[in-house]
């Protein structure tokens, strides 16, 4: 459930995840590239996910929050999550 609330943002939501081993990658140095990194990007699309069910009635109202804050403060990153005490620190980065 943490997860999935604060990936709500004006374009989707999370659909699902997986877990995969990158080392089939090779060294493709995908974490330090100054450049295109599509190759990672489908690489991560194309492995198996499992489906991350939430109500849609879950959704609306992250949605709909997200909306009104990103409406009231365009410049800003919501802050409001229950478990940021949990995030790594400095995140996220930005204006508050």
């Amino acid at each position: 459930d943490s997860y999935f609330d604060t990936y709500v943002d004006l374009t989707g939501r999370i659909i699902g995840y997986g877990v995969i081993d990158l080392t089939p990658m090779g060294r493709y140095n995908w974490r330090l590239s100054s450049r295109n990194v599509w190759k990672v990007e489908q690489f991560l699309r194309d492995m198996p996910h499992q489906r991350f069910a939430r109500s849609e009635a879950r959704y609306r109202f992250w949605h709909r929050r997200y909306q009104a804050y990103r409406q009231r403060y365009p410049d800003r990153k919501p802050l409001y999550y229950d478990n940021r005490r949990t995030w790594a620190v400095g995140y996220p980065k930005g204006k508050r």
